[in-house]
């Protein structure tokens, strides 16, 4: 609805309007109601509210969940038992407060947390559902919609979902008048360390200036999340005050805490970050500490949050590797160009040869694998060359690890290794030339495509723990899969014209058609970037996979790969 026609409507439900057309606008809350009524949820206010509810474990039961977890440690070998199953006869509700018992000072409940949290399984297929519930109350913001998500976080089974929950209360958090919603400002002292960091985060982003005092308080909390979910907010607004917080996780027993510190402390950082250390052990560790603490101490006056872009490396951009057609080949034949947000070319790298796939390590830099020369390397705007490995075979994958260190997928290994380039911190290699593609996840565990069809799920050393199929896939030099954070992988088929997606467990979630495939990338707003080189098109599909958008790469042999983030 237009906003000359708004004159026609009534004073009386003018108001409603507004506030209906604004959600009905957004394009994302359009996709996100389709996915809840295909879910059979009731998607009006009402209903929305008790569909979360709904899922919201009470609190009779998480004061249950947690007095059998403190029998987990119980002296009598029975009671251990006892508790050990009663838990997984819980089942999901349990495994948010299991995952937090992981990290208990006594080894006999971190073990059976650990052996309760495998029996139960993953969580259930609800995520979708509950992000898209949230997204549309947030959005047509719903009275209630804050406390009720709120209420709902310690609940949520899955920390991505958690996490996606959270980023959406800043929307409600302001209240009539302009203050902040008193249940976020209450949530901050809240027992639960979830509903501490959401309200936190959430202030900071729409309501900093009244509540700084009580926010940064959170930045000396006990829970590790806590602080990191704080200290990230704050640089959010461009405030430094979370930095040496950052700084001290790196030494938390918390890898996923320590992991984001560092990747944001060397975003920050940049060439001057401090080198990562050559071991994990807990010396080298303090070492790397302390090195950081120099840093700070030294550049602290300098550091100016407002002249850096501390959004995820490449947030928009798009990466593409090409051949050039015949006419332009001077020395080597393929070039990567960076396109914006409009799909024009940012800048553009030339002389790579075979370029299969390529990712933005800063904003004027890309790492590139070179199929045809067995080589990675790193060059910036100009060409000029910041990093370069050999590999034994070619390599078909490389990522930038928040260590600084650099991870690459050749047709037989997964390599990583140091900054340099010339130390290797770790070789896992396969028999045969089985790889078609493989991705680290940021547990240091792996997963990995291989020319049978099948996807493999390996342990930190390269040890098979799963797998599923995807299907035959047919080979060819720059084929790209995507593999999801959750375990699951998004595949070109080439050959019968689809792009199928599976879960974690080898259940196809969605195919649809496109045209002789070659690589796919699934974006942050759930739709897919597809390449096909067969008529040089880039094309976008919304999560559902209807057709959005497509881009033809005039000028060359087409896209080998396309990324986006």
């Amino acid at each position: 609805m237009s906003r000359r026609h708004w004159s026609l409507l009534s004073l009386a439900s003018l108001a409603l309007a507004v506030s209906i057309s604004q959600a009905a606008d957004d394009e994302t809350v359009k996709a996100d109601l389709a996915i809840l009524k295909a879910g059979g949820a009731n998607t009006d206010n009402k209903g929305l509210l008790a569909f979360v509810r709904k899922r919201t474990v009470s609190e009779a039961l998480r004061t249950k969940i947690a007095g059998l977890i403190r029998e987990l440690g119980h002296d009598e070998y029975a009671t251990r038992n006892r508790a050990t199953q009663d838990l997984i006869d819980i089942g999901g509700p349990a495994r948010p407060q299991l995952r937090d018992a992981l990290n208990d000072s006594d080894l006999e409940i971190r073990t059976r947390a650990r052996r309760a949290l495998t029996k139960i399984g993953t969580p259930a297929a609800e995520a979708n559902l509950v992000t898209a519930a949230a997204r549309v109350l947030t959005a047509r913001k719903v009275p209630d919609a804050c406390e009720t998500l709120l209420n709902y976080l310690p609940s949520i089974e899955d920390p991505e979902t958690a996490e996606e929950v959270a980023s959406v209360l800043s929307r409600v958090a302001l209240a009539k008048g302009g203050k902040a919603e008193p249940v976020l400002v209450k949530a901050l002292s809240d027992k639960y360390a979830i509903k501490r960091w959401a309200a936190a985060a959430a202030l900071t982003r729409a309501a900093l200036k009244d509540n700084r005092a009580a926010v940064t308080k959170l930045l000396k909390d006990a829970n590790p999340s806590v602080r990191r979910h704080v200290a990230l907010a704050l640089l959010d607004v461009k405030d430094k005050e979370g930095i040496p917080t950052l700084i001290s996780l790196l030494t938390d027993k918390s890898s996923i805490d320590a992991e984001a510190a560092e990747e944001w402390l060397v975003s920050i950082a940049g060439e001057k970050s401090p080198t990562a250390p050559d071991s994990e052990n807990s010396g080298a560790r303090e070492r790397y500490r302390k090195a950081w603490e120099g840093w700070w101490k030294d550049n602290k006056a300098r550091v100016d949050l407002t002249k850096l872009d501390l959004n995820p490396i490449g947030h928009g951009y798009t990466i593409v590797g090409t051949l050039n057609l015949p006419a332009k080949r001077v020395g080597t034949p393929g070039k990567v160009m960076v396109l914006d947000s409009s799909m024009k070319v940012k800048w553009e790298v030339d002389n790579f040869n075979y370029p299969v796939y390529g990712c933005l390590t800063r904003r004027d830099r890309v790492l590139v694998c070179e199929y045809n020369t067995n080589k990675v390397s790193e060059r910036d705007s100009k060409g000029k060359v910041h990093f370069e490995r050999s590999t034994t075979s070619s390599p078909v994958f490389a990522q930038r690890l928040p260590n600084g260190n650099t991870f690459i997928v050749t047709r037989n290994q997964l390599l990583e290794v140091d900054r340099t380039g010339r130390r290797d911190v770790k070789v896992i290699t396969r028999l045969g030339y089985d790889i078609i593609s493989a991705c680290r996840h940021k547990d240091g565990t792996f997963s990995m495509i291989s020319t049978s069809g099948a996807c493999l799920k390996l342990d930190k050393e390269g040890r098979q723990t799963g797998s599923f199929t995807v299907g035959s896939l047919y080979y060819s030099v720059g084929l790209k899969v995507h593999f999801l954070p959750k375990g699951g992988v998004v595949v070109p088929d080439y050959l019968n014209n689809k792009i199928r997606e599976y879960d974690s467990g080898g259940k196809l979630v969605r195919d649809f058609t496109s045209y002789r495939p070659t690589s796919v990338t699934k974006l942050p707003n759930g739709g897919y970037l597809v390449c096909s080189r067969f008529n040089a098109n880039l094309t976008e599909y919304d999560k559902t996979g209807k057709q959005v958008t497509t881009h033809n790469v005039a000028g060359t042999r087409g896209p080998i790969f396309a990324e986006r983030k």
